[in-house]
C-alpha cells in the first residue's frame, strides 16, 4: 500500500437547501441587486455553519461558498452601478437626451 495515499473518505451527504438557495439568490442579484444579494450571503454563512456542525453528514461547502461569493460580487456591482447612476444624474447627464434648445 502506498504510504502517501490519502485515506478513504466516504462521500459527503446531501447539500443543505440553504446552500442551494444562496446560489439562486446570488444569481438573482442581476435583477434585484442587494435585495437578493444580502440574503444570499446570510444563507451561505448559515449553510457553512450547518455543514461544519454536521460532522461530515452534510456536504456542499463549495456550493455555499459559491453562493456567498456570487451574492457579494452581485451586491458590490449593483451598488457601484447605483452610485455611478446617481453621479451621472447629479452631473446633468440624465435620461433626457441632451441640452434643452428652446
Amino acid at each position: 500500500m502506498d504510504e502517501y495515499a490519502e485515506p478513504y473518505r466516504p462521500p459527503a451527504g446531501r447539500v443543505p437547501s440553504t446552500a442551494v438557495l444562496s446560489v439562486v439568490l446570488g444569481l438573482a442579484t442581476a435583477l434585484f441587486g442587494p435585495l437578493s444579494g444580502v440574503p444570499a450571503m446570510v444563507l451561505a454563512r448559515q449553510a457553512t455553519r450547518q455543514i461544519g456542525a454536521s460532522g461530515g453528514v452534510l456536504g456542499g461547502r463549495r456550493v455555499a461558498t459559491a453562493g456567498f461569493v456570487i451574492g457579494l460580487v452581485g451586491t458590490v456591482l449593483s451598488v457601484l452601478a447605483l452610485l455611478v447612476f446617481v453621479w451621472l444624474v447629479s452631473q446633468g447627464a440624465g435620461l433626457g437626451g441632451g441640452p434643452d434648445r428652446s
